[in-house]
């Protein structure tokens, strides 16, 4: 495809992606996205950029061999979820999740569309930090939390790619994490706010040599996958040995407050049919709708053990892949810090898939594409 058609295409995802990020998170009236299945529209935004990116003569001959294994998850994901009798919605959260992998050394957005997307990004910020002055509409503190923690990492990737004066970078990065801070501070999130430090401690404190250390790395996105899974189950282990009525109390709330409840009503279902999982066509009963409150435990509880297993590889795999061709450079550092500080977060919730969400941290990886000294790959 001609670099021309390149750029309009860029231009016009970047358009459709903030439109529908608006659309999500704007506090103030804002038109509707033209399609309103936000994970079928971001589907195609993907889709759209793959045929924009990607070599279709080499992915039709079978050529491509991680465009082959994606494939492969996809058609596995559809027979777990036709054998468990699943609704056909949950198709989206593996496969946005794969297609935003194998795009995230393919984007080529320069400066001009992700400045659209930035924007949209700021007046989102903006609207959720002064969300109480500008409507009466009741908002979920929790949710409010997120936006801001998720939309400073975003934030401050951007600012590291593309703010050349240093005093002024570090003045803004400062500013966006004491106000995120603030507001996790203010609505008692503390999901969020173990994420801000997470991600603090990586970025700030970590020393550089850390980082230049290939088995940490793995280790990291190791414990942050298959870790968050083995959590939930010594959660719940330790729920049972200890009182579930003793009060525990972190930011004012209890240590055991509902999650590990939902967490084994979704394991005892599990069990039944580990290989395929249960799908989503059910009803629990331990919380007022259907919410893991775990992103990894989502994918293996509801997906089966070998989507979960296919889909943990591609992640190492591919998080691997990242860190050999970028030079572990301050926007590296920045966005992988914010992409850990995303996987450890849903540890207690399910923002890493929740398609709102996900079209916020995923801009992450879309500005680290454009680093540019990137290391070019040799074709295969």
């Amino acid at each position: 495809m001609n670099d021309k058609m390149k750029h309009l295409g860029n231009w016009g995802s970047a358009v459709l992606w903030a439109w529908l990020l608006l659309a999500c998170w704007s506090c103030l009236s804002f038109p509707d996205f033209f399609i309103s299945n936000t994970a079928l529209s971001v589907f195609l935004i993907l889709v759209i950029q793959i045929l924009l990116f990607s070599d279709i003569k080499k992915m039709i001959l079978l050529r491509d061999k991680e465009w082959n294994y994606v494939c492969i998850i996809l058609m596995v994901t559809i027979i777990c979820l036709f054998l468990a009798d699943s609704k056909p919605g949950a198709f989206f959260t593996i496969c946005n999740l794969v297609l935003l992998l194998y795009m995230s050394d393919r984007w080529e957005w320069e400066f001009g569309p992700q400045c659209i997307m930035m924007c949209a990004c700021v007046l989102a910020y903006l609207q959720w930090l002064f969300w109480p002055f500008l409507t009466t509409e009741q908002r979920n503190p929790n949710m409010a939390g997120t936006v801001i923690a998720f939309l400073t990492f975003v934030l401050l990737t951007f600012l590291e790619r593309w703010v050349q004066n240093e005093m002024a970078r570090n003045v803004l990065e400062i500013a966006l994490l004491i106000v995120s801070a603030g507001q996790l501070l203010l609505y008692h999130g503390r999901g969020m706010a173990l994420a801000l430090l997470f991600f603090t401690v990586m970025k700030y404190f970590v020393p550089s040599a850390w980082w230049e250390k290939e088995k940490l790395y793995k280790l990291a996105f190791g414990i942050l996958t298959v870790g968050s899974v083995i959590f939930t189950i010594l959660y719940v282990a330790a729920w049972k040995v200890i009182d579930p009525d003793r009060v525990i109390r972190i930011f004012g709330k209890r240590l055991f407050s509902g999650r590990e409840s939902i967490w084994l009503e979704f394991l005892e279902r599990f069990i039944k049919h580990p290989l395929w999982g249960t799908g989503t066509n059910f009803t629990i009963k331990s919380w007022v709708d259907f919410n893991v409150h775990n992103a990894m435990l989502d994918i293996f509880v509801i997906h089966g053990v070998i989507v979960f297993a296919l889909v943990v590889a591609y992640i190492w795999w591919k998080m691997e892949k990242l860190y050999r061709i970028h030079p572990r450079n301050h926007l590296f550092i920045t966005a992988i810090a914010g992409v850990m500080a995303v996987f450890w977060e849903s540890v207690t919730d399910m923002d890493l898939l929740w398609t709102p969400e996900f079209m916020i941290w995923s801009l992450i990886l879309v500005v680290l594409a454009s680093d540019p000294d990137k290391i070019q790959e040799k074709k295969e």
